[in-house]
């Protein structure tokens, strides 16, 4: 073969190569929907079953699910979410493994993801940036007349978790949510409804009643943790789901329990569950509504008090169920820990944990995401 003909046939090989991946970019689009889908099959399946999150093979296969649904269509906002559970699934698996390799990857995951946000906020006026260069027109601030129902947990005669010196979750929760019920209702675009706004008991499926009732468009229920270990602290935001460790598996527990009454029937719940995850495109959505409350409470709480960020994890909370709407559950501190209580005590504090909570919302419903869910 003569050099002319080798340099000819690298030429060709350079030209298939550029077709290629032309196609591939045409069908990107089609198939990151499906490739999404199946990343949520698997995560749901892993987290569902305490034999397979034994097996790294199975966290590997689903993170790299995760991966292949955010390479599929870089220029989609629907990659952020892929790259965002991603990061989380390999964060959980680094906890799991001691490995330090996986805890390094988690964190070069993170810091992909912060430099996504970062691109789609670069440009000015509020203008995003697409993948091609050519920018696009302001997003609105919110969509005109979103709905926003919080709920704080418990009340009445459940008083939730209680910490040593006598705080209670009912009272904590209920003091924020209706601190955020003041700092969203300065935009006009939002009305804001609670599910109690007094010290009143409140059945779980008449939260959920409640919010569907009243067509709203996010649900947010808001709480305060408990551990057997004083030592826990942290934010922790739920989504609907199967457990993603033991911890989230106590929680949902304890949550779920009322007062006086019989705990929800575990395979009913199950059941009842799997079907309401049966809609990923709401899933996406909460998934969505749960990483930017978080980084807001992990950016404007941590600017002033310690926060051990927990990540988003999945539970069966009932009051989650059948609502219809992106919803996730936040449990803001531990009242089992010393630290934590004395703090939910204070006033500053609360007020805090509110603007944050806020905040992280009113950037989701600004959010692209926000309006594809209103679709």
């Amino acid at each position: 073969m003569t050099r002319r003909t080798i340099v000819l046939c690298f030429i060709g090989t350079l030209s298939s190569i550029g077709t290629l991946s032309a196609h591939h970019e045409a069908i990107g689009a089609t198939s990151a929907s499906v490739l999404m889908e199946r990343a949520s099959t698997c995560e749901r399946r892993l987290l569902a079953s305490p034999s397979l999150m034994k097996l790294r093979s199975s966290w590997e296969r689903c993170i790299a699910r995760y991966a292949a649904a955010a390479a599929a269509a870089p220029a989609r906002s629907l990659t952020r979410t892929a790259l965002q559970r991603q990061a989380e699934l390999t964060l959980a698996l680094s906890r799991r493994s001691g490995r330090r390799q996986d805890a390094d990857a988690a964190e070069r995951l993170a810091v992909r993801l912060r430099a996504r946000n970062a691109d789609q906020t670069a440009a000015p006026d509020g203008a995003t940036t697409s993948a091609s260069g050519t920018r696009s027109s302001p997003a609105p601030r919110t969509r005109p007349g979103i709905r926003i129902i919080i709920d704080p947990g418990h009340g009445g005669k459940d008083p939730g978790a209680v910490g040593d010196a006598g705080v209670q979750e009912k009272d904590v929760v209920l003091d924020v949510a209706k601190r955020v019920r003041t700092v969203l209702s300065k935009d006009r675009r939002v009305t804001v409804i609670l599910t109690r706004a007094d010290d009143r008991f409140l059945p779980l499926e008449a939260r959920t009643a409640f919010a569907t009732e009243r067509r709203a468009d996010l649900f947010i229920s808001i709480h305060a943790n408990s551990s057997p270990r004083r030592a826990a602290t942290g934010v922790e935001t739920y989504v609907l789901g199967g457990s993603s460790d033991e911890d989230a598996r106590a929680t949902a527990e304890r949550e779920n329990t009322t007062p006086g009454q019989a705990a929800p029937n575990t395979t009913a719940l199950i059941q009842a569950m799997l079907a309401d995850l049966s809609d990923t495109t709401r899933e996406e959505h909460s998934i969505a509504l749960a990483y930017s409350v978080k980084e807001s409470f992990v950016r404007t709480v941590g600017a002033r008090y310690p926060v051990v960020d927990l990540g988003i994890k999945r539970a069966p909370f009932y009051v989650l169920l059948n609502t219809g709407m992106p919803s996730i559950l936040a449990e803001i501190a531990f009242l089992s820990n010393p630290e934590d209580e004395r703090r939910l005590a204070q006033t500053s504090f609360r007020q805090r944990v509110a603007e944050a909570l806020a905040a992280g919302i009113l950037a989701y419903a600004a959010s692209p995401v926000m309006a594809r869910s209103a679709e």
